[in-house]
């Protein structure tokens, strides 16, 4: 039997990403440049998709308690 995930049906992706893409971080070489550039793009990816945060983490309580056998009912 194949299971899916909770709330999956609800999961509505955003039609604005975010102030920010990947793209922003593209070419950076130097490291502590290029690691505050993430950061500011998976804070404004983050925020972009607020409405899914409570099905995401809903998901990865799921998805862990399944790997470890706790899955709740």
């Amino acid at each position: 039997m194949v299971e899916s995930l909770p709330e999956a049906a609800e999961a509505v992706v955003p039609s604005f990403p975010g102030d920010l893409t990947i793209a922003h971080v593209f070419g950076i070489e130097e490291p502590l440049e290029y690691g505050r550039g993430v950061e500011a793009w998976a804070r404004s990816a983050w925020e972009a998709y607020r409405d899914l945060q409570l099905v995401a983490r809903e998901w990865l309580a799921w998805s862990s308690a399944r790997i470890t056998g706790r899955r709740r009912q």
